[in-house]
């Protein structure tokens, strides 16, 4: 629910990457897809990425209400404007494209209004990793843009919701927002969600 919130809060137009997708882009796609101009998928596994494509080819309303009847409900209850048949015509029609994608090495020539990474950050290894990862999304956003989403915390990850901000504000981006709660899983004890934008030179 903290996931959807922030997507359907925070994206309201423009191009969108959503970097580290691996095989569930298309579901978080749901809560933003019909407000966009388009969306691209990303993922450094060439195989998640043709599983994503397989889901999505496959994706109709009658999918949605047997596999995910309660993230329906969920996006009723925060967008009631749209039905599921709308939201799976709004996701095949605006994707532009699913690529193969490593955060800490993507060069594209293509910006984008907002680059979405969900549970993206806890793969890292280190926090100092964190940093030219940041760095490289940085450049691939237009003037304005923002990089959102969440990061599961788990018990011996080196660096959490305020290790992290410190990393991005390093990187020349202010936290626009910052938020802790507990995930339904049992093997993260934390996560959080966050909000960043390229620091503005005053």
């Amino acid at each position: 629910e903290q996931v959807f919130r922030l997507l359907c809060q925070q994206i309201t137009g423009g191009h969108v990457l959503d970097v580290g997708c691996g095989a569930v882009g298309h579901y978080w796609a749901l809560a933003y897809a019909g407000r966009v101009s388009s969306f691209t998928l990303s993922d450094k596994d060439r195989g998640m990425i043709e599983l994503e494509m397989q889901r999505i080819e496959v994706l109709t309303p009658d999918t949605l209400n047997v596999r995910f009847p309660g993230t329906l409900s969920l996006l009723d209850k925060l967008d009631a404007s749209r039905t599921a048949l709308e939201r799976v015509q709004a996701l095949h029609r605006k994707l532009a494209d699913c690529v193969v994608l490593d955060c800490s090495k993507a060069s594209t020539s293509n910006r984008y209004d907002v680059i979405i990474a969900n549970e993206l950050f806890e793969n890292l290894e280190k926090v100092s990793h964190l940093e030219p990862a940041l760095s490289n999304l940085k450049k691939l956003l237009v003037s304005g843009g923002c990089i959102l989403g969440t990061s599961l915390v788990s018990e011996n990850q080196t660096f959490g919701a305020e290790e992290f901000a410190a990393v991005a504000r390093a990187s020349g981006l202010e936290v626009l927002h910052l938020e802790s709660y507990t995930p339904d899983l049992h093997r993260y004890p934390s996560a959080f969600t966050f909000v960043l934008r390229p620091t503005i030179d005053r």
